[in-house]
């Protein structure tokens, strides 16, 4: 293998502003990051939240060497960028951190030397004897570089994290991005696995069984995305390093000062070592790096590791009566679907409450009420069981305006909520109208799912006027509701059009306008001098 360095050589996939999908060096990225508008395509929702912690705490410290008087005044839009000569200083000071091998290998135990691993692990050895036991060490303690993918659901704890797709771990580019990603999520193992129990790696990934993570995004701008994620105290007169650019000199506070910590933020102790062979990565060690202090945070190890990420910034907490705070659990269903976008919005969920105490993070770009229609929630969610196994991990996008609402706005977009959850079941019963059967057809599902997503820009209107303090005729927002679910409903039955069910269906259609049109006016009834109210 050539040598590889994360932060001169091309590997973070993102995308251009004209949708081209491309790699680039980290270097690049940040030089780049203003004219970038995302993350690229194809990532995992593991590989998105780690990107997503990784980058912030990179472009922290790049910010730093600018200084707090060369960023853009609060609420402005344009300038958000990581200038050149700020970046290139920072390569100039931790460019070698980021060597795939070597003495500090980027991601990797600093503890063990590769040398150590040529010495268990080398085949190129004259006496049997030798060869022998190194090839027994090899089957019991090298393990393959697809136990490094930690992202597929489901499964046996010892068959999950194998990754079913077709990126090659053996290529540098592909194997930083693994590092990256094992490095904040690990793999929710147990004592049979080679990441041993859970509650002993102190990843960020591990603290929580149910993360629920949340991202301000925008997608005109990677570089706006990366300050709006980033504490402002990250870069206000600190020195603290992220930790996988610096194991060996950790600051006293940095186990205490929770989000003021980008060293606490990117914390982790269970890593693994790749071991390359012939030039080529060929597999790992994982361990335990005996370099890197455990913090003084509860009464052993296991409980302190156990609490090293909590308070963490981008996930949701819930404030309890005691003061204490209880992380928000994910919901275990995708939020695009009907069921999880009528549960972010239920008051009994206390999103909102979660959301409110996010949002008072001092972040370096503060996006404002009035920006938020061209800013997207990205969030997180990831569900596992208490036997190891993840068994589920989703990475969802919301528009800002709605997915944020609150007050006045977030009462009217659960009004019109109301009503859509009516006209979903309507839809279900007029389905088994349209196929005379006495259950409900799967491809209702999938209807009610198109009838959800196609409500977003009519919750997104309706919450932005509200911010920007224009009236809102809320009739006639809940009449475009109608509309989305008449038109949903036709799509869904059209292929039921045959001639010998045509009659069944015109009923089902008719019937479900006439029932949805009803709740609609129970809801929200035309004024009483309006023609409509006369026509009725």
């Amino acid at each position: 293998m050539t040598t590889f360095n994360a932060w001169r050589d091309p590997w973070v996939p993102l995308q251009d502003r004209n949708g081209e999908q491309i790699r680039l060096s980290l270097r690049d990225t940040f030089v780049r990051a203003h004219d970038l508008a995302g993350l690229g395509a194809g990532l995992t929702p593991l590989d998105r939240d780690s990107l997503y912690r990784f980058l912030p705490s990179v472009g922290a410290v790049i910010l730093r060497l600018v200084g707090d008087d060369a960023l853009p005044n609060e609420g402005e839009d344009e300038g958000w960028s990581f200038p050149e000569e700020a970046v290139d200083q920072f390569g100039a000071l931790y460019e070698e951190r980021f060597e795939l091998t070597g003495d500090r290998p980027f991601l990797q135990r600093w503890d063990r030397k590769h040398a150590d691993l040529e010495a268990l692990f080398s085949l190129d050895v004259a006496d049997p004897k030798v060869r022998r036991g190194r090839e027994k060490a090899r089957s019991e303690k090298l393990q393959s570089l697809h136990m490094l993918h930690p992202h597929t659901p489901g499964g046996s704890s010892s068959q999950w994290a194998v990754r079913r797709d077709t990126r090659d771990e053996t290529q540098c580019a592909e194997l930083t991005l693994l590092l990256v990603t094992t490095w904040f999520q690990t793999k929710h193992g147990n004592s049979k696995d080679p990441w041993g129990h859970k509650s002993l790696k102190g990843s960020a990934g591990t603290w929580h069984v149910n993360p629920f993570a949340v991202h301000l995004t925008d997608p005109r701008s990677l570089a706006r995305t990366l300050c709006a994620n980033m504490p402002y105290a990250w870069i206000d007169g600190r020195n603290d390093l992220p930790l996988f650019l610096d194991h060996e000199s950790l600051p006293r506070d940095f186990a205490t000062a929770h989000v003021a910590s980008v060293t606490r933020f990117t914390y982790a102790k269970t890593l693994p070592l790749v071991y390359v062979e012939d030039g080529a990565p060929v597999g790992f060690v994982i361990g335990e790096d005996p370099g890197i202090p455990v913090p003084g945070l509860g009464k052993d190890d296991k409980t302190s590791l156990g609490m090293v990420h909590e308070f963490d910034h981008t996930r949701l907490y819930l404030e309890q009566k005691s003061g204490d705070l209880k992380p928000r659990g994910a919901f275990g269903v995708r939020l695009t679907t009907t069921e999880g976008f009528e549960r972010w919005f239920r008051a009994e969920n206390q999103i909102r409450a979660a959301l409110d105490r996010w949002a008072r993070t001092d972040r370096v770009l503060t996006v404002s009420s009035s920006q938020k229609k061209d800013w997207l929630y990205s969030l997180y969610s990831d569900n596992g069981n208490t036997h190891g196994n993840r068994e589920f991990a989703a990475w969802d996008e919301l528009p800002a305006d709605v997915a944020g609402a609150s007050g006045d706005a977030l009462e009217r977009v659960r009004s019109l909520l109301t009503l859509a959850a009516q006209c979903r079941n309507t839809f279900g019963y007029a389905m088994k109208l349209a196929t005379g059967d006495s259950r409900i057809p799967p491809a209702a599902e999938a209807g009610q799912a198109a009838f959800y997503a196609g409500l977003v820009p009519v919750l997104a209107a309706v919450a932005h006027a509200v911010h920007e303090g224009e009236e809102v005729d809320m009739r006639s927002h809940a009449l475009a509701l109608l509309r989305i679910a008449r038109r949903e409903f036709d799509r869904t039955t059209a292929p039921m059009l045959v001639p010998s069910a045509v009659a069944r269906v015109a009923h089902a259609r008719a019937e479900f306008a006439r029932l949805i049109a009803k709740a609609c006016a129970q809801h929200f009834p035309a004024p009483a001098s309006s023609p409509e109210q006369e026509t009725s």
